[in-house]
């Protein structure tokens, strides 16, 4: 089975798994990071670490594109 390519793939959804991110899991991992490393943010959502990472990026560019404007 072929894979996509990196600019093929829907930016919505979660690269390791392919399920898109919920609001919840967004708000949990906007409230976890303040208190948890990334490895027991990953072990509580359901996620991997680099997942966490790319979508804290992720929403971090959602959040100064709306600063911005």
């Amino acid at each position: 089975m072929r894979k996509k390519r990196d600019y093929m793939i829907d930016k919505t959804k979660c690269f390791n798994h392919r399920q898109s991110w919920t609001a919840e899991e967004d708000e949990r991992l906007l409230t976890l990071s303040e208190t948890h490393t990334d490895k027991e943010i990953a072990e509580v959502i359901g996620r991997t670490v680099p997942a966490i990472w790319n979508r804290r990026a992720a929403l971090d560019s959602i959040n100064l594109r709306k600063i911005d404007i």
